[in-house]
């Protein structure tokens, strides 16, 4: 059996506009630090307008946020110094800003407080380890092919962070992102923009007892000219776990078009709120 699905909901009350045009968004840096190694760059842009211009660069352990969005990444108060996660102490896991910090003020007066900045592959790193050492010590060319899987799964994503952002109204906001060898490269990040609905692309209804899951996210596209390693494109996430992010009596609704078994029949339409969320 073949369906087609369609999501229908239309965002009332969540802001669904156009947006700005990322891929013309001035990308200058007016100053940055000496770095100790090779920088990666991303912009994160605040706003329905994307007013404010923010750069997050990483230089291994340092990772550099211009909060006050002038493009000088030299400030002192725009420097975090990235800690090993800790399971006992989760929220350094997140390398929360220090006091003061986490503030993102755009020309309309709104402030968006960042809630942390981590690095994800320090975060798989710590909880591959046990299962490392246990292949360690099955030996054998099973465990060192999935041992050798991996230590490239850690090593892919030292350049994957993640970055959880508070809008006005405590909506909560994220990006998991890959960033770019430099600032031309740099991937574009839309906090507090446009909404759309995404859902995995052409997802799979077959026939039987077994249920068939599709699952919708509410998304802020952003911008790349580069793929990134993991084939995603650049997007902001509304976390729809956090009370309030998403108003309780909003949900998708989706279409499914089921073929008639008999032959020539029309189609079978059928519509199924996602009312399920986490």
């Amino acid at each position: 059996m073949k369906a087609i699905v369609a999501l229908l909901l239309t965002l009332v009350g969540l802001g669904v506009a156009a947006g700005a045009d990322l891929s013309k968004i001035d990308r200058q840096v007016t100053k940055e630090p000496a770095y100790k190694g090779k920088p990666r760059y991303a912009l994160l842009v605040f706003g329905p307008e994307a007013a404010a211009r923010v750069w997050l660069v990483a230089d291994g352990d340092t990772v550099y946020f211009d909060r006050n969005a002038n493009g000088d990444l030299t400030d002192s108060s725009e420097r975090i110094e990235l800690k090993p996660f800790d399971p006992k102490k989760p929220e350094e896991g997140l390398a929360p800003p220090p006091a003061g910090f986490g503030e993102v003020a755009i020309p309309s007066g709104a402030k968006y407080k960042v809630q942390g900045i981590q690095n994800l592959g320090r975060t798989m790193a710590f909880f591959f380890e046990e299962q490392k050492a246990e292949l360690k010590k099955a030996k054998g060319p099973e465990a060192e092919k999935q041992l050798k899987d991996l230590e490239e799964q850690v090593k892919a994503m030292e350049n994957y962070y993640m970055v959880a952002v508070e809008l006005p109204g405590k909506i909560q906001q994220y990006a998991a992102m890959t960033l770019g060898d430099s600032v031309k490269d740099a991937p574009v990040f839309h906090f507090d923009g446009p909404l759309q609905l995404w859902t995995t692309p052409n997802p799979q209804l077959t026939r039987g007892d077994k249920d068939a899951e599709i699952s919708a996210l509410i998304v802020t596209p952003g911008y790349s000219k580069v793929k990134s390693p993991f084939g995603q494109e650049p997007q902001v996430l509304i976390n729809c776990c956090t009370e309030g992010s998403v108003p309780k009596d909003v949900h998708p609704v989706v279409e499914v078009e089921f073929p008639n078994r008999e032959p020539g029949g029309k189609p079978i339409v059928a519509k199924y709120e996602l009312n399920q969320r986490c």
